[in-house]
């Protein structure tokens, strides 16, 4: 009997059992058990969000410009090439995108336990994608290394900005302002 054909007669709870500690996706780092297999949303190492587990599986990851979400039908567990159903997320609008993963997931009753998650890794592809082409247009500079005081510290750096920029300590001085007063709490008002 073909190994394909195999696997869709074993339980999933003794799949699980097999691959939960033993598995080529599984990451161990500072106490901490990770997996990287396809299909699991979370990256985590736990049976609600195994991708070899479950018949039915949720992804949403980066492909090219874009997110596509993957769905795992369990129909065709039998030949793996077509057992993925892969959906193009809008990247320009993400209200769309949160419409269609819900849609598929929750209002379909395919994993709604994975809804909230499919939406938060849509956001944050979404965010991710907003700042990659930000800093590819030199909006923003990155700033890293242990002399920074905030890691991953995105100030606005450009040349509109800095055209625009406000000198401060001067405006202050021109309304008659030291430096030692504005560092001082302003005076309370009294009635004379």
């Amino acid at each position: 009997m073909p190994a394909a054909a195999a696997a869709s007669n074993v339980s999933p709870d003794l799949i699980w059992a097999v691959t939960k500690k033993n598995s080529s996706f599984l990451v161990k780092r500072n106490g901490h058990q990770l997996s990287c297999e396809p299909g699991n949303l979370a990256s985590l190492n736990s049976f609600k969000y195994s991708g070899l587990a479950n018949p039915k599986t949720v992804d949403v990851r980066q492909s090219g410009k874009g997110a596509v979400l993957v769905v795992k039908t369990a129909k065709n567990a039998k030949s793996p090439a077509k057992s993925t159903q892969v959906v193009a997320l809008n990247k320009n609008d993400l209200k769309r995108s949160y419409n269609t993963v819900s849609a598929l997931v929750e209002k379909n009753f395919y994993r709604r336990d994975l809804a909230k998650t499919a939406l938060a890794r849509v956001a944050k592809l979404a965010q991710a994608s907003t700042r990659a082409s930000l800093i590819k247009q030199k909006k923003f500079k990155v700033v890293h290394g242990r002399k920074s005081a905030k890691r991953h510290e995105f100030t606005f750096n450009s040349e509109e900005a800095k055209k625009k920029k406000v000198d401060f300590a001067a405006d202050a001085a021109a309304f008659g302002a030291s430096d030692a007063a504005m560092d001082d709490e302003p005076p309370a008002l009294t009635a004379d």
